[in-house]
């Protein structure tokens, strides 16, 4: 499945991405610095180095921790933090209402992984982890399943008019294969 991940550049404090903002939540959540981290299958020390580089790139501190002592101190995320969190989402959350037709058009032309000419494994990702049912793989012994062609036209022209294409513009034919283009094309021997 084609997706889409929002990392917001920093400049020189780095980045602000997925990784980060799930630890702030975490620690929202639990309170504590650790068990985000644990939660998250991360040390302790690697934990608090992104806590201490989100604190050092903005202007207020974005997580708050207090010693141990009887009560066990712990951290928090601080007001203004919890507002970065609602501003992040909310890019991200646009992002992918935005880019959702986009990703729709890629998804359809991307080849099947078993065409791709490489094995699922080595693409990162394990065959069974494509989000299709096996039953529906689209491969050739499965009688049940639509031929690549049904299933990609809609979203093709579903991308097509809200990318202001026609689809005629797109040259869909009435296959969506396309030949590949050979580097050595234009060239004189």
């Amino acid at each position: 499945m084609t997706g889409l991940i929002v990392r917001i550049d920093l400049g020189p404090h780095g980045r602000l991405g997925p990784g980060k903002l799930l630890l702030l939540e975490h620690i929202s959540r639990l309170g504590s610095i650790s068990a985000a981290g644990r939660a998250m299958n991360m040390s302790y020390r690697q934990a608090w180095s992104l806590v201490d580089q989100l604190n050092h790139a903005f202007k207020e501190p974005v997580v708050v921790s207090q010693t141990g002592g009887k009560s066990g101190g712990g951290a928090s995320v601080t007001e203004f933090g919890k507002l970065l969190l609602v501003h992040c989402s909310a890019i991200i959350a646009n992002a992918k209402r935005t880019s959702g037709p986009h990703l729709e058009f890629i998804e359809a032309v991307l080849r099947p992984a078993e065409a791709s000419g490489r094995p699922a494994e080595a693409s990162g990702r394990p065959a069974e982890a494509s989000g299709r049912p096996a039953e529906a793989s689209g491969r050739p012994d499965d009688e049940s399943a639509p031929s690549a062609e049904v299933k990609r036209r809609p979203a093709l022209e579903r991308s097509a008019a809200v990318a202001g294409a026609k689809t005629h513009d797109l040259n869909l034919g009435s296959k969506l294969t396309a030949k590949p283009v050979s580097k050595r094309a234009g060239k004189k021997r």
